[in-house]
């Protein structure tokens, strides 16, 4: 058991505490630590734990210790174990052109990448009509707050006939075009190489743009480390990132389905058509463009606001002002992906 008498005691929510203390650790007995609280005369109380962290701090006779306390033991300390080799990892790419998009895995891995490479980190942003212009302004805002070298490249997929019109590999045409460019940017900052935010989750879906980045060289830190989506939410609310619960987001053109080809005027109304949904208060939102056809899928949670007769009036009048002559409400609601790709066994495009 091991006796720790304790200068300063702070309780965080999610089973961790952190401890400072100027006496070293005399024994230890696994599952289990005696804390005194208050020097000799305070109170003792035995807490169970499932993993003890120490890190040494100046002075140097001081270490803070953490303790991962209770039925979340293993998951907070996997999280750290992860967290670390991360650093590790992007230390030893040794700088690196960072594409953020200002969403929640970019806006994690940039933030991990500026704590280990400092200015040898540079952010890279695609403008682009596939792009809401709110989205940019978000990540323009967002890296001003992480202070990052942060740069933007405009982008022209819709000159590109073989992505324009709209096949399966749609995402590899688009990848492959912003990833030439970021090379290029790379290239005039002396940066070893390009990182992207892919996830490990992205390995169970249909993403045509993996190969594009295979191709091109691109490194995917998050996915090699194995950070999966709802990590890398934990982990950028661990680290104070505003940015943690931000709902998840794509290009426009994932509101098209396949085969019918991607049109300034369709990105343009789909983009007006969610702002003005966003603005009556719905909160994760697509609108697929099926031609004259809106077909609107929200969060289960959002679905009573559709029953509104003030909400519902001005959504119809102001989506047919947009030219869809038919509004219509997904029942099973937002997913990630709902434009099935029968020649891909079902899975979805985002």
């Amino acid at each position: 058991m091991a006796l720790l008498c304790l200068d300063r005691y702070q309780h965080r929510q999610g089973g961790q505490h952190n401890y400072q203390t100027k006496c070293n650790c005399l024994a230890s007995r696994k599952g289990q630590i005696l804390l005194k609280q208050g020097g000799r005369y305070g109170v003792s109380k035995t807490i169970s734990v499932g993993c003890v962290i120490w890190r040494r701090v100046e002075p140097v006779e001081v270490f803070h210790i953490t303790l991962f306390v209770g039925s979340e033991a293993l998951e907070c300390y996997a999280m750290k174990a992860k967290l670390d080799e991360l650093r590790v990892l992007l230390r030893q790419i040794s700088s690196a052109l960072v594409a953020f998009s200002g969403g929640v895995d970019s806006t994690f891995l940039l933030r991990v990448a500026q704590e280990s490479l400092g200015e040898k980190a540079v952010a890279a942003t695609a403008t682009s009509p596939i792009h809401p212009p709110w989205e940019t302004e978000e990540a323009r805002k967002t890296g001003a707050a992480l202070k990052a070298n942060h740069v933007f490249v405009h982008t022209k997929e819709l000159e590109d006939e073989e992505f324009s019109s709209n096949s399966p590999q749609r995402c590899y045409f688009c990848k492959r075009s912003l990833f030439t460019k970021l090379e290029e940017i790379a290239e005039r900052y002396r940066l070893s190489c390009i990182v992207d935010g892919s996830t490990s989750d992205d390995l169970h879906d249909f993403r045509p743009g993996a190969k594009a980045a295979v191709e091109c060289g691109v490194r995917s830190p998050l996915k090699d480390i194995g950070f999966s989506k709802a990590e890398i939410r934990q982990a950028s609310k661990d680290l104070g990132l505003p940015s943690w619960n931000k709902p998840s987001s794509s290009c426009l053109a994932t509101r098209i389905p396949y085969g019918s080809k991607i049109t300034l005027e369709k990105l343009h109304r789909i983009d007006q058509a969610e702002r003005f949904l966003r603005d009556l208060g719905v909160g994760q939102i697509r609108v697929r463009d099926h031609g004259d056809i809106a077909r609107i899928e929200a969060q289960r949670q959002d679905m009573p606001l559709f029953l509104d007769k003030e909400l519902h009036a001005k959504l119809i009048e102001r989506l047919k002002e947009l030219g869809y002559q038919y509004i219509t409400l997904d029942l099973e609601g937002y997913r990630t992906g709902s434009m099935n790709i029968l020649s891909h066994g079902g899975q979805r495009d985002r």
